[in-house]
Protein backbone atom coordinates (compact mmCIF):
# COMPACT_ATOMS: atom_id res chain seq x y z
CA UNK A 1 0.00 0.00 0.00
CA UNK A 2 0.95 3.52 -0.36
CA UNK A 3 0.02 6.69 0.29
CA UNK A 4 0.31 10.49 -0.74
CA UNK A 5 1.60 13.44 1.79
CA UNK A 6 -1.32 13.43 2.96
CA UNK A 7 -2.05 10.22 4.09
CA UNK A 8 -4.31 9.13 1.35
CA UNK A 9 -4.41 6.01 -0.16
CA UNK A 10 -2.99 5.96 -3.62
CA UNK A 11 -2.13 2.38 -4.62
CA UNK A 12 -3.47 -1.07 -3.03
CA UNK A 13 -1.66 -4.02 -4.68
CA UNK A 14 -2.23 -7.02 -3.18
CA UNK A 15 -2.01 -9.30 -5.98
CA UNK A 16 -0.51 -7.96 -9.74
CA UNK A 17 1.18 -9.27 -12.57
CA UNK A 18 4.87 -8.85 -12.43
CA UNK A 19 6.04 -7.40 -15.95
CA UNK A 20 9.70 -7.89 -15.31
CA UNK A 21 9.72 -10.99 -13.78
CA UNK A 22 6.77 -12.13 -16.15
CA UNK A 23 4.91 -13.98 -13.15
CA UNK A 24 1.95 -13.44 -11.07
CA UNK A 25 2.14 -12.67 -7.12
CA UNK A 26 -1.17 -13.82 -5.61
CA UNK A 27 -3.50 -12.35 -3.27
CA UNK A 28 -4.49 -14.93 -1.49
CA UNK A 29 -7.68 -13.29 -0.66
CA UNK A 30 -11.28 -14.90 -0.63
CA UNK A 31 -15.23 -13.22 -0.40
CA UNK A 32 -16.39 -10.08 -2.85
CA UNK A 33 -14.67 -7.34 -3.43
CA UNK A 34 -15.65 -4.20 -0.97
CA UNK A 35 -17.33 -1.76 -2.18
CA UNK A 36 -15.42 0.69 0.44
CA UNK A 37 -12.76 0.85 -2.05
CA UNK A 38 -14.57 3.12 -4.04
CA UNK A 39 -14.19 5.72 -1.54
CA UNK A 40 -10.60 6.19 -2.20
CA UNK A 41 -10.46 8.67 -4.20
CA UNK A 42 -6.99 9.22 -4.80
CA UNK A 43 -6.28 5.54 -6.28
CA UNK A 44 -4.75 5.10 -8.93
CA UNK A 45 -3.76 1.63 -8.98
CA UNK A 46 -5.90 -1.27 -7.71
CA UNK A 47 -4.05 -5.03 -8.30
CA UNK A 48 -6.05 -7.85 -6.79
CA UNK A 49 -4.64 -10.53 -9.17
CA UNK A 50 -5.61 -13.92 -7.72
CA UNK A 51 -4.07 -17.39 -7.29
CA UNK A 52 -0.70 -16.90 -8.78
CA UNK A 53 -1.22 -20.82 -10.54
CA UNK A 54 -4.70 -21.14 -11.31
CA UNK A 55 -4.65 -23.78 -13.24
CA UNK A 56 -1.60 -25.92 -11.70
CA UNK A 57 -2.39 -29.68 -11.69
CA UNK A 58 -1.50 -29.12 -7.60
CA UNK A 59 -3.53 -26.38 -6.86
CA UNK A 60 -5.56 -26.88 -4.08
CA UNK A 61 -9.75 -26.38 -4.91
CA UNK A 62 -9.57 -24.68 -1.65
CA UNK A 63 -7.46 -21.81 -3.01
CA UNK A 64 -8.81 -18.39 -1.71
CA UNK A 65 -9.89 -16.21 -4.59
CA UNK A 66 -12.50 -13.48 -5.15
CA UNK A 67 -16.00 -13.57 -6.10
CA UNK A 68 -19.08 -11.96 -7.38
CA UNK A 69 -19.44 -8.91 -9.29
CA UNK A 70 -17.26 -6.09 -9.63
CA UNK A 71 -19.17 -3.99 -7.58
CA UNK A 72 -20.05 -0.53 -9.64
CA UNK A 73 -18.89 1.66 -6.48
CA UNK A 74 -15.37 1.41 -8.09
CA UNK A 75 -16.68 3.44 -10.88
CA UNK A 76 -15.89 7.26 -8.73
CA UNK A 77 -12.39 6.10 -9.14
CA UNK A 78 -12.04 9.02 -11.82
CA UNK A 79 -7.51 8.62 -10.95
CA UNK A 80 -7.46 4.86 -11.43
CA UNK A 81 -4.65 4.21 -13.95
CA UNK A 82 -4.32 0.42 -13.46
CA UNK A 83 -7.11 -2.21 -12.15
CA UNK A 84 -5.95 -5.35 -12.10
CA UNK A 85 -8.72 -8.14 -10.80
CA UNK A 86 -7.50 -11.19 -13.16
CA UNK A 87 -7.59 -14.65 -12.14
CA UNK A 88 -10.02 -15.19 -9.78
CA UNK A 89 -13.87 -16.22 -9.88
CA UNK A 90 -15.64 -13.06 -10.25
CA UNK A 91 -18.78 -13.02 -12.09
CA UNK A 92 -21.45 -11.11 -13.84
CA UNK A 93 -20.68 -9.31 -17.15
CA UNK A 94 -17.98 -7.14 -17.50
CA UNK A 95 -19.02 -3.27 -16.72
CA UNK A 96 -19.80 -0.86 -19.14
CA UNK A 97 -19.13 1.74 -15.97
CA UNK A 98 -15.34 0.99 -16.94
CA UNK A 99 -15.57 2.81 -19.85
CA UNK A 100 -15.77 5.98 -17.54
CA UNK A 101 -12.56 5.71 -15.90
CA UNK A 102 -10.78 6.70 -18.90
CA UNK A 103 -7.18 7.09 -16.92
CA UNK A 104 -6.98 3.80 -17.30
CA UNK A 105 -3.61 2.56 -18.76
CA UNK A 106 -3.76 -1.25 -17.65
CA UNK A 107 -7.32 -3.36 -17.12
CA UNK A 108 -6.62 -6.87 -16.34
CA UNK A 109 -10.03 -9.10 -16.03
CA UNK A 110 -8.62 -12.52 -17.33
CA UNK A 111 -8.99 -15.38 -16.21
CA UNK A 112 -12.51 -15.14 -14.26
CA UNK A 113 -16.13 -16.29 -15.12
CA UNK A 114 -17.49 -13.34 -16.37
CA UNK A 115 -20.31 -13.88 -19.21
CA UNK A 116 -21.70 -11.83 -21.89
CA UNK A 117 -19.84 -9.83 -24.69
CA UNK A 118 -17.06 -6.77 -24.29
CA UNK A 119 -19.01 -3.56 -24.08
CA UNK A 120 -18.26 -1.12 -26.67
CA UNK A 121 -17.72 1.52 -23.95
CA UNK A 122 -14.16 0.20 -23.26
CA UNK A 123 -13.67 2.06 -26.57
CA UNK A 124 -13.33 5.33 -24.66
CA UNK A 125 -10.17 3.90 -22.65
CA UNK A 126 -7.84 5.71 -25.16
CA UNK A 127 -4.82 5.54 -22.86
CA UNK A 128 -4.56 1.70 -22.64
CA UNK A 129 -1.56 0.40 -22.67
CA UNK A 130 -2.51 -3.19 -21.30
CA UNK A 131 -6.09 -5.21 -22.17
CA UNK A 132 -6.53 -8.84 -20.66
CA UNK A 133 -9.90 -10.03 -20.76
CA UNK A 134 -8.65 -13.43 -21.66
CA UNK A 135 -11.04 -16.23 -20.66
CA UNK A 136 -14.55 -15.21 -19.80
CA UNK A 137 -17.47 -16.63 -21.22
CA UNK A 138 -18.35 -14.21 -24.16
CA UNK A 139 -21.88 -14.30 -25.75
CA UNK A 140 -21.46 -12.58 -28.43
CA UNK A 141 -20.35 -14.47 -31.33
CA UNK A 142 -18.50 -13.49 -34.44
CA UNK A 143 -15.61 -11.53 -34.68
CA UNK A 144 -13.46 -9.34 -31.65
CA UNK A 145 -15.22 -6.01 -31.75
CA UNK A 146 -13.20 -3.29 -34.71
CA UNK A 147 -13.17 -0.70 -32.08
CA UNK A 148 -10.29 -1.99 -30.03
CA UNK A 149 -8.10 -1.22 -33.17
CA UNK A 150 -8.26 3.01 -31.99
CA UNK A 151 -6.76 1.68 -28.72
CA UNK A 152 -3.67 2.92 -30.64
CA UNK A 153 -1.29 2.70 -27.47
CA UNK A 154 -1.72 -1.17 -26.79
CA UNK A 155 1.21 -2.77 -25.76
CA UNK A 156 -0.29 -5.91 -24.42
CA UNK A 157 -3.53 -7.41 -25.51
CA UNK A 158 -5.04 -10.57 -24.47
CA UNK A 159 -8.31 -11.89 -25.84
CA UNK A 160 -7.73 -15.98 -25.76
CA UNK A 161 -10.40 -18.30 -24.85
CA UNK A 162 -13.25 -16.16 -26.37
CA UNK A 163 -14.48 -18.69 -29.26
CA UNK A 164 -14.13 -15.72 -31.67
CA UNK A 165 -14.41 -16.33 -35.29
CA UNK A 166 -13.68 -15.31 -38.22
CA UNK A 167 -10.06 -13.97 -39.92
CA UNK A 168 -7.45 -12.99 -37.65
CA UNK A 169 -8.52 -8.89 -37.68
CA UNK A 170 -6.60 -6.56 -39.76
CA UNK A 171 -7.54 -3.76 -37.39
CA UNK A 172 -4.70 -5.08 -35.79
CA UNK A 173 -2.09 -3.20 -37.76
CA UNK A 174 -3.20 -0.15 -36.52
CA UNK A 175 -1.31 -1.45 -33.04
CA UNK A 176 1.70 -0.72 -34.09
CA UNK A 177 3.19 -0.01 -30.16
CA UNK A 178 2.33 -4.18 -29.37
CA UNK A 179 4.39 -6.59 -27.70
CA UNK A 180 2.11 -8.78 -26.55
CA UNK A 181 -0.99 -10.44 -28.46
CA UNK A 182 -2.91 -13.62 -27.19
CA UNK A 183 -5.19 -15.16 -29.51
CA UNK A 184 -5.11 -18.42 -28.31
CA UNK A 185 -8.16 -20.80 -27.83
CA UNK A 186 -10.66 -19.12 -29.95
CA UNK A 187 -12.35 -20.29 -33.15
CA UNK A 188 -10.32 -18.24 -35.84
CA UNK A 189 -10.00 -19.42 -39.48
CA UNK A 190 -8.27 -19.36 -42.22
CA UNK A 191 -4.46 -18.56 -42.65
CA UNK A 192 -1.66 -16.71 -40.75
CA UNK A 193 -1.53 -13.26 -42.32
CA UNK A 194 2.17 -12.55 -43.43
CA UNK A 195 0.92 -8.60 -42.61
CA UNK A 196 1.80 -9.69 -38.79
CA UNK A 197 5.36 -9.53 -39.92
CA UNK A 198 4.72 -6.20 -39.70
CA UNK A 199 4.38 -5.78 -36.05
CA UNK A 200 7.83 -5.88 -35.73
CA UNK A 201 7.84 -5.04 -32.00
CA UNK A 202 6.03 -8.36 -30.40
CA UNK A 203 7.75 -10.07 -28.33
CA UNK A 204 5.08 -12.51 -27.22
CA UNK A 205 2.76 -13.94 -30.52
CA UNK A 206 0.02 -16.70 -29.08
CA UNK A 207 -2.51 -17.90 -31.83
CA UNK A 208 -3.04 -21.75 -30.47
CA UNK A 209 -5.55 -23.54 -30.24
CA UNK A 210 -7.83 -22.34 -33.12
CA UNK A 211 -8.42 -23.66 -36.74
CA UNK A 212 -6.27 -21.40 -38.49
CA UNK A 213 -4.67 -23.00 -41.60
CA UNK A 214 -2.04 -22.85 -44.81
CA UNK A 215 1.71 -22.91 -43.76
CA UNK A 216 3.61 -20.61 -41.19
CA UNK A 217 4.40 -17.56 -43.01
CA UNK A 218 7.48 -16.42 -43.54
CA UNK A 219 7.04 -13.04 -42.99
CA UNK A 220 6.96 -13.71 -39.50
CA UNK A 221 10.77 -13.99 -39.80
CA UNK A 222 10.96 -10.02 -39.56
CA UNK A 223 9.96 -10.12 -35.76
CA UNK A 224 13.55 -10.34 -34.27
CA UNK A 225 12.43 -9.73 -31.08
CA UNK A 226 10.11 -12.17 -30.23
CA UNK A 227 10.52 -14.42 -27.42
CA UNK A 228 7.38 -16.42 -27.71
CA UNK A 229 5.79 -18.07 -30.43
CA UNK A 230 2.91 -20.29 -29.84
CA UNK A 231 1.27 -21.60 -33.19
CA UNK A 232 -0.02 -24.99 -31.49
CA UNK A 233 -3.32 -26.66 -31.94
CA UNK A 234 -3.99 -25.61 -35.24
CA UNK A 235 -4.16 -27.84 -38.36
CA UNK A 236 -1.43 -25.75 -40.29
CA UNK A 237 0.03 -27.31 -43.10
CA UNK A 238 2.90 -26.38 -45.34
CA UNK A 239 5.42 -29.57 -45.17
CA UNK A 240 8.45 -29.10 -42.45
CA UNK A 241 9.15 -27.20 -39.49
CA UNK A 242 10.53 -23.95 -41.48
CA UNK A 243 14.37 -23.28 -40.89
CA UNK A 244 14.05 -19.81 -41.07
CA UNK A 245 12.20 -20.09 -37.84
CA UNK A 246 16.16 -20.42 -36.55
CA UNK A 247 16.87 -16.51 -37.51
CA UNK A 248 14.30 -15.83 -34.46
CA UNK A 249 17.40 -16.23 -32.10
CA UNK A 250 15.86 -14.30 -29.10
CA UNK A 251 13.11 -17.09 -28.98
CA UNK A 252 12.74 -18.71 -25.29
CA UNK A 253 9.20 -20.45 -26.01
CA UNK A 254 8.42 -22.29 -29.24
CA UNK A 255 5.39 -24.30 -29.68
CA UNK A 256 4.35 -25.79 -32.74
CA UNK A 257 2.42 -28.95 -31.08
CA UNK A 258 -0.67 -30.08 -33.08
CA UNK A 259 -0.43 -29.42 -36.45
CA UNK A 260 0.58 -30.99 -39.27
CA UNK A 261 3.98 -30.66 -39.55
CA UNK A 262 5.47 -33.72 -41.24
CA UNK A 263 9.74 -34.14 -42.30
CA UNK A 264 12.61 -34.32 -39.35
CA UNK A 265 13.46 -31.95 -36.64
CA UNK A 266 15.95 -29.39 -38.44
CA UNK A 267 18.87 -29.23 -36.96
CA UNK A 268 19.02 -25.47 -37.36
CA UNK A 269 17.02 -25.04 -34.28
CA UNK A 270 20.12 -25.13 -32.63
CA UNK A 271 20.73 -21.80 -33.15
CA UNK A 272 18.14 -20.98 -31.00
CA UNK A 273 20.47 -20.92 -28.16
CA UNK A 274 18.24 -19.01 -25.87
CA UNK A 275 15.29 -21.30 -26.25
CA UNK A 276 13.86 -22.55 -22.74
CA UNK A 277 11.00 -24.43 -23.89
CA UNK A 278 10.51 -26.40 -27.47
CA UNK A 279 6.42 -28.00 -28.14
CA UNK A 280 6.55 -30.19 -31.10
CA UNK A 281 4.30 -32.71 -29.71
CA UNK A 282 1.53 -34.21 -31.85
CA UNK A 283 2.61 -33.95 -35.43
CA UNK A 284 3.82 -36.18 -38.08
CA UNK A 285 7.42 -35.67 -37.63
CA UNK A 286 10.02 -38.44 -38.52
CA UNK A 287 13.69 -39.33 -38.64
CA UNK A 288 15.81 -39.10 -35.16
CA UNK A 289 16.30 -36.31 -32.31
CA UNK A 290 19.05 -34.49 -34.11
CA UNK A 291 22.09 -34.30 -31.73
CA UNK A 292 22.33 -30.32 -32.76
CA UNK A 293 19.84 -30.01 -29.87
CA UNK A 294 22.29 -30.24 -27.62
CA UNK A 295 23.86 -26.91 -27.93
CA UNK A 296 20.45 -25.80 -26.93
CA UNK A 297 21.48 -25.76 -23.20
CA UNK A 298 18.79 -23.26 -21.90
CA UNK A 299 15.99 -25.90 -22.35
CA UNK A 300 14.06 -26.93 -19.70
CA UNK A 301 11.18 -28.10 -21.33
CA UNK A 302 11.21 -30.22 -24.56
CA UNK A 303 7.89 -31.74 -25.92
CA UNK A 304 8.43 -34.52 -28.75
CA UNK A 305 5.51 -37.08 -28.02
CA UNK A 306 3.16 -37.88 -30.43
CA UNK A 307 5.18 -38.45 -33.41
CA UNK A 308 6.92 -41.12 -35.61
CA UNK A 309 10.26 -40.10 -34.30
CA UNK A 310 12.71 -43.69 -34.10
CA UNK A 311 16.12 -44.60 -33.56
CA UNK A 312 17.72 -44.51 -30.01
CA UNK A 313 17.71 -41.70 -27.38
CA UNK A 314 20.87 -39.79 -28.52
CA UNK A 315 23.29 -39.58 -25.22
CA UNK A 316 23.78 -36.23 -26.67
CA UNK A 317 20.71 -34.56 -24.88
CA UNK A 318 22.62 -35.74 -21.58
CA UNK A 319 24.12 -31.87 -21.78
CA UNK A 320 20.84 -30.47 -21.48
CA UNK A 321 21.12 -30.18 -17.60
CA UNK A 322 18.10 -28.14 -17.20
CA UNK A 323 15.61 -30.42 -18.36
CA UNK A 324 12.88 -30.43 -16.45
CA UNK A 325 10.14 -32.11 -18.65
CA UNK A 326 10.93 -34.50 -21.20
CA UNK A 327 8.20 -35.99 -23.29
CA UNK A 328 9.11 -38.64 -25.73
CA UNK A 329 6.11 -40.86 -25.43
CA UNK A 330 4.26 -42.26 -28.03
CA UNK A 331 6.79 -42.95 -31.09
CA UNK A 332 9.29 -45.06 -32.39
CA UNK A 333 12.09 -44.78 -30.38
CA UNK A 334 14.05 -48.40 -29.99
CA UNK A 335 16.90 -49.93 -28.18
CA UNK A 336 17.53 -49.66 -24.43
CA UNK A 337 16.26 -47.11 -21.90
CA UNK A 338 19.47 -45.13 -21.52
CA UNK A 339 21.26 -44.99 -17.96
CA UNK A 340 22.15 -41.49 -18.74
CA UNK A 341 18.65 -39.87 -18.02
CA UNK A 342 19.50 -40.50 -14.53
CA UNK A 343 22.08 -37.91 -14.93
CA UNK A 344 19.51 -35.05 -15.65
CA UNK A 345 19.04 -34.03 -11.96
CA UNK A 346 16.58 -31.37 -12.61
CA UNK A 347 13.58 -33.94 -14.07
CA UNK A 348 10.55 -34.03 -12.78
CA UNK A 349 8.94 -35.68 -15.52
CA UNK A 350 9.86 -38.47 -18.25
CA UNK A 351 7.32 -39.75 -20.57
CA UNK A 352 8.54 -42.57 -22.50
CA UNK A 353 5.39 -44.92 -22.79
CA UNK A 354 4.02 -46.40 -25.91
CA UNK A 355 7.76 -46.96 -27.80
CA UNK A 356 9.27 -50.07 -28.32
CA UNK A 357 12.22 -49.27 -25.95
CA UNK A 358 13.49 -52.49 -24.19
CA UNK A 359 15.05 -53.33 -20.85
CA UNK A 360 16.87 -53.66 -18.21
CA UNK A 361 15.20 -50.89 -16.30
CA UNK A 362 17.92 -48.76 -15.50
CA UNK A 363 18.50 -48.18 -11.96
CA UNK A 364 20.25 -45.38 -12.08
CA UNK A 365 16.69 -43.31 -12.58
CA UNK A 366 15.73 -43.84 -9.02
CA UNK A 367 18.09 -40.96 -8.16
CA UNK A 368 15.63 -38.73 -9.90
CA UNK A 369 13.09 -36.65 -7.84
CA UNK A 370 10.18 -37.46 -10.40
CA UNK A 371 6.72 -36.32 -9.85
CA UNK A 372 5.69 -37.76 -13.46
CA UNK A 373 6.80 -41.01 -14.54
CA UNK A 374 5.85 -43.63 -17.64
CA UNK A 375 7.36 -46.39 -19.45
CA UNK A 376 6.45 -49.36 -20.95
CA UNK A 377 8.82 -51.87 -19.20
CA UNK A 378 8.15 -53.11 -15.62
CA UNK A 379 10.09 -51.90 -13.08
CA UNK A 380 11.50 -54.35 -10.32
CA UNK A 381 10.51 -54.75 -7.34
CA UNK A 382 13.38 -53.28 -5.92
CA UNK A 383 12.69 -49.97 -6.67
CA UNK A 384 9.19 -50.08 -5.15
CA UNK A 385 9.27 -47.43 -2.59
CA UNK A 386 10.44 -45.04 -5.24
CA UNK A 387 7.72 -46.07 -7.71
CA UNK A 388 5.46 -44.92 -4.58
CA UNK A 389 7.00 -41.31 -4.42
CA UNK A 390 5.60 -40.23 -7.72
CA UNK A 391 2.48 -38.51 -8.49
CA UNK A 392 1.62 -39.78 -11.75
CA UNK A 393 2.92 -42.68 -12.81
CA UNK A 394 1.82 -45.38 -15.82
CA UNK A 395 3.52 -48.48 -15.98
CA UNK A 396 4.02 -52.04 -13.96
CA UNK A 397 6.21 -53.32 -11.44
CA UNK A 398 7.77 -56.35 -11.94
CA UNK A 399 5.91 -59.06 -10.57
CA UNK A 400 4.66 -57.54 -7.86
CA UNK A 401 1.43 -54.97 -8.57
CA UNK A 402 -1.37 -54.95 -11.14
CA UNK A 403 -0.78 -52.28 -13.81
CA UNK A 404 -1.21 -48.78 -12.70
CA UNK A 405 -2.65 -46.32 -15.24
CA UNK A 406 -2.00 -43.03 -13.20
CA UNK A 407 -2.29 -39.79 -15.02
CA UNK A 408 0.30 -39.18 -17.16
CA UNK A 409 -1.37 -35.91 -18.09
CA UNK A 410 -2.02 -33.43 -21.04
CA UNK A 411 0.29 -34.04 -24.28
CA UNK A 412 2.48 -31.33 -23.91
CA UNK A 413 0.67 -29.78 -20.82
CA UNK A 414 2.45 -26.89 -19.75
CA UNK A 415 2.34 -24.67 -22.28
CA UNK A 416 0.19 -21.55 -22.77
CA UNK A 417 -3.28 -21.58 -21.89
CA UNK A 418 -3.66 -21.27 -18.71
CA UNK A 419 -6.55 -24.17 -18.45
CA UNK A 420 -6.71 -24.79 -22.56
CA UNK A 421 -7.12 -27.95 -23.91
CA UNK A 422 -4.48 -30.51 -24.09
CA UNK A 423 -0.58 -29.44 -25.49
CA UNK A 424 -1.77 -25.62 -25.61
CA UNK A 425 1.54 -23.15 -23.51
CA UNK A 426 2.32 -23.14 -20.16
CA UNK A 427 2.87 -20.49 -19.05
CA UNK A 428 1.25 -18.22 -16.59
CA UNK A 429 -0.27 -15.56 -18.42
CA UNK A 430 -1.11 -12.22 -17.50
Amino acid sequence: METDGDGRVTSLELGYWDDVLWEPVGNGLSGSIPPELGNLARLSSLRLYGHEDRNSEARADSAPVLTGPIPEALASLDNLEWLDLGRNELTGPIPSWLGGLTNLRGLRLGGNALTGSIPDELSDLTRLESLSLWGHSWTGGGPPPAWLGTLTNLRSLDLGGHLFTGGIPDWLLNLSNLRNLYLWGNDLTGPIPAWLGSLTGLRRLWLSDNALTGPIPSALSALDDLRELGLGGNPLTGGTIPDWLATLDNLEELSLWGNQLTGAIPSSLAALDQLVHLNLSGNQLTGTIPGSLAAVDQLERLYLGGNQLSGTLPSVLVSLAGLERLHLDDNQFSGPIPSWLGSLDNLEYLYLHDNPLTGPFPGSLTVLSLEGFSLDICVPPLYVAWVETIDYFRGTVCGALPHMPGIVGPRGAGARGPGVRAGAPAFTRP
